[in-house]
């Protein structure tokens, strides 16, 4: 992931650079949980809140400030799922509906420009040999 624009953010506005959502559904749709992995150029790496629309909308801060060129990122969705709403989904590997990519500027009315190369989910790691 790259970011060459930050939105122009004066206080708490829920604009951001770069978001990824990670979409739990439920049978009824404003039900489903969502965990959303952000970049961020005010918050700190690792902040977790809740959107401020729900709290079945759970931010996760995974990068901070600028960066020069791209960045690789690597989640355990489980395990920020468990971390977020405490508890374990059932069935987890049928769980993810959706995902999706945005940027977010309507509450700054700025802009922000953010880019994804390459994005891979339920893979394994190949494991090394000695």
């Amino acid at each position: 992931m790259k970011i060459d624009r930050f939105p122009k953010k004066t206080g708490t506005e829920d604009d951001y650079a770069a978001r990824i959502y990670v979409i739990f559904p439920a049978n009824v749709f404003i039900m489903s949980r969502c965990i959303e992995y952000v970049w961020d150029d005010q918050l700190s790496e690792g902040t977790v809140t809740k959107s401020p629309l729900t709290s079945r909308i759970k931010i996760i801060v995974i990068r901070s400030g600028k960066k020069e060129g791209w960045v690789q990122e690597e989640r355990n969705v489980f395990h920020d799922y468990l971390q977020v709403f405490n508890e374990e989904p059932e069935d987890f590997d049928d769980e993810i509906g959706a995902i999706a990519f945005m940027t977010d500027t309507d509450d700054t009315k700025s802009r922000s420009i953010a880019a994804v190369d390459e994005f891979k989910i339920g893979y394994k790691k190949p494991q090394l040999t000695k």
